[in-house]
Formats: structure tokens, C-alpha cells, sequence
């Protein structure tokens, strides 16, 4: 992650973007200075026809995607 921070920063990139799926990695990410601009909770994924059934199924203790940011320069 650290490396590709500095290749975007070399190249002018602004800010570093990465989306984040489980609990381990958005602990990381947090801790490393990120902010989360988006949210998806898993729970949101239902079956339009049948919103009872969630369409990721069981995903353990993970409950959200995490849109997470770095400003660069």
C-alpha cells in the first residue's frame, strides 16, 4: 500500500482511493490515516423480489464495503 501511495504521489496524484471489504483491512486503513467516504452496509443487498434474502449471504462477522480516502498532496 505504502509504495503505491509514493508512485501516486510521484505521478500527481492527489489523493490514494481504495475500496475496503472486511473488518481487518478497514482497521488497517483507519489506523493508517484514511476516511471513509462511502458506506454499503451488506444488509442493504437484498433480493428486490424477496428482501428477506440477502444476496451476499452469510459474510461473518464483515457488515460493510468501505469507500476509503488519502489526500496525497
Amino acid at each position: 500500500m505504502r509504495l503505491s501511495m509514493e508512485v501516486a504521489a510521484a505521478l500527481g496524484c492527489e489523493s490514494y482511493f481504495s475500496a475496503v471489504s472486511n473488518i481487518y483491512s478497514q482497521r488497517i486503513f483507519s489506523d493508517s490515516g484514511f476516511v471513509v467516504m462511502r458506506q454499503l452496509d451488506y444488509s442493504d443487498f437484498v433480493d428486490e423480489k424477496d428482501r428477506s434474502r440477502n444476496l451476499l449471504g452469510d459474510m461473518g462477522e464483515h457488515n460493510a464495503l468501505k469507500t476509503v480516502s488519502f489526500k496525497l498532496i
